[in-house]
């Protein structure tokens, strides 16, 4: 099972209705999502950086991904910018958030201490690459930040996941760390 079809499927389950997708690649998860979830709202953030990326990859992605929501773009709102500046400024509450930007242990860890605030309680913080041999800065960002808190599995395409509590989305202004909520950790998935 690939991620798109784990989120549809828990979008389905909670009847989540809106969403932020960090990191939007060639727009595959969005297309899909968009397709099979008529009722979703997406918030996409898009960015493209051509600094130290091969310009002529980062150019293709963004056309691609511009094509595959264009028949959506009644649904979703583009934020062009990099993840913490468009979290900084993004004033919604959203059901689901889910992170598939940059995928080093400072960034992954950014990007959820930026945009947990902005998620529902009842709603899901979750991203993609958790345990993948590629990406050990996923596993250990996750980790550091909801200790024993989360779930993943490497069957639905390396997908981690955390359930926002009434109060678990509350960040430690000092630490930067996340308050301790009523999630597991499964490691049997």
């Amino acid at each position: 099972m690939k991620r798109f079809h784990w989120i549809k499927d828990i979008i389905e389950k909670n009847n989540y209705k809106t969403m932020v997708e960090v990191g939007t690649g060639r727009g595959k998860t969005a297309q899909y999502l968009l397709k099979t979830c008529p009722s979703l709202i997406l918030f996409e953030i898009a960015y493209y950086p051509t600094t130290g990326y091969d310009e002529n990859s980062s150019f293709k992605a963004k056309r691609m991904w511009k094509r595959r929501i264009k028949p959506y773009k009644n649904r979703v709102t583009i934020l062009e910018s990099p993840s913490l500046l468009a979290a900084e400024n993004f004033q919604e509450m959203v059901d689901i958030i889910f992170i598939d930007a940059d995928h080093s242990k400072e960034k992954v860890a950014e990007d959820i201490i930026a945009w947990l605030s902005k998620i529902r309680p009842g709603g899901l913080m979750c991203g993609h690459d958790f345990d993948h041999p590629k990406f050990p800065g996923v596993r250990e960002a996750v980790t550091d930040i909801f200790d024993n808190n989360f779930s993943y599995s490497i069957d639905d395409d390396h997908v981690w996941w955390h359930y926002i509590e009434a109060e678990s989305n509350k960040i430690k202004d000092d630490e930067a760390e996340l308050q301790p909520d009523e999630g597991s950790f499964d490691s049997s998935e």
